[in-house]
């Protein structure tokens, strides 16, 4: 927690931004207790930043409902009894007030299939929310910029009669131009490209371009190959190209992927 938060302090810009700052306070106190027997500072009670004591929480309920290599994922409900009878540790009464209030939204949103499972699109639509937030600015890029650069690659795809597709490893969306919607007769956004069944609903050229992504390596990203697709009902041959996009840290992680057919 500590060592987050210095790297958050010694950022070069951006460090007397507000979002900025609210990250440093749950970065570092994050961990501290109500009680005054958490760490790093032993802060107690309303000395604790309310963003770190509403993350505290988040993360205690989000360890009770998922699975770990050490137990099994409690229910919503029994989460919920361990944490108001206080067996989590000391908690700001009025956030386990405003716990139960909205229990049975959290319920709804967060246990969508099984204890421990987040839905991805749930997850996605949230970050999408708060990112567009019209008071938010994220590092010197504002929202209307972000809103103008989406509407400018929303024409060119609806204008250009073009296969392609992006891919977020992040969120499992797959985002498809309409003209490749049409092709594969699925959604523009299609979620969770990972789960099998959705290969075996999309045909054979679907699975093809999903084989040659997951070919790829960080030291060999991209794969070209020629692949009849359906254009109207009548087949097509194509050049298939993806890329797929990795971080650049010592260890790569793989961070999805972007493709593109053309007509030969």
């Amino acid at each position: 927690s500590v060592i987050g938060a210095q790297m958050l302090s010694q950022l070069p810009v951006y460090k007397d931004e507000p979002f900025i700052q609210t990250a440093y306070e749950i970065c570092r106190w994050h961990h501290e207790r109500y009680d005054g027997k958490g760490y790093p500072d032993g802060l107690k009670g309303d000395e604790i930043p309310i963003s770190a004591q509403i993350v505290s929480l988040a993360d205690v309920y989000d360890a009770l409902t998922s699975e770990r290599c050490y137990k099994k994922a409690f229910s919503h409900q029994k989460a919920m009894e361990m944490i108001l009878n206080g067996e989590c540790g000391a908690i700001n009464p009025l956030l386990l007030e405003c716990l139960e209030e909205v229990q049975e939204l959290i319920r709804e949103e967060l246990q969508v299939y099984s204890p421990g499972i987040r839905h991805n699109r749930q997850i996605y639509e949230t970050v999408e929310r708060k990112l567009y937030n019209k008071e938010l600015r994220m590092v010197g890029y504002n929202v209307g910029q972000i809103e103008i650069q989406e509407e400018k690659k929303q024409f060119f795809l609806s204008k250009i009669p073009i296969v392609s597709f992006e891919y977020s490893a992040v969120t499992g969306i797959t985002e498809m131009s309409g003209y490749a919607a049409e092709v594969f007769g699925m959604e523009p956004n299609v979620l969770d490209i990972r789960d099998e069944s959705w290969i075996n609903s999309a045909g054979t050229e679907a699975g093809k371009i999903v084989k040659m992504v997951r070919e790829t390596t960080p030291e060999d990203s991209e794969r070209e190959d020629e692949i009849e697709l359906l254009f109207n009902n009548v087949l097509h041959k194509c050049r298939v190209t993806v890329r797929t996009l990795w971080s650049k840290d010592q260890k790569p992680q793989y961070l999805g992927a972007v493709g593109v057919a053309v007509k030969i």
